[in-house]
């Protein structure tokens, strides 16, 4: 959203919520006595792959609010004031494989723009 409030001031800002989820089906691996039979017994040796719990495990269930706002004050015709403004909030529902990742962030930035 953009508003521009005087000539010389315009404010903007923006509001993002996103939700994110995803899971694994089981994982199958074929039997090894019907891959021998298939290739004439040529076989990679050590193919004891366990992916048992794999989809137990491999979730992800996240929230992410974004909140972002700013103003930018003209001084001169070739100078400008600027403020901005983040917050972000993480939630993490399913934080098994990396922990838990949620968590919040602000930043705040101020600045000049000079146009020549």
């Amino acid at each position: 959203m953009n508003y521009t409030a005087s000539a010389k001031l315009n404010l903007h800002g923006m509001v993002t919520w996103n939700k994110a989820e995803s899971s694994l089906d089981e994982v199958l691996m074929p039997d090894l006595h019907e891959i021998e039979i298939l290739t004439g017994g040529d076989l990679v040796e050590n193919q004891d792959y366990d992916f048992t719990n794999m989809n137990s495990y491999s979730d992800l269930d996240y929230t992410l609010l974004k909140l972002e706002g700013g103003l930018s004050y003209k001084i001169s015709p070739t100078m400008t004031f600027t403020l901005d403004g983040e917050y972000a909030d993480l939630t993490d529902d399913q934080g098994y494989v990396f922990g838990n990742e949620s968590g919040t962030f602000l930043m705040i930035r101020s600045g000049f723009k000079i146009n020549f």
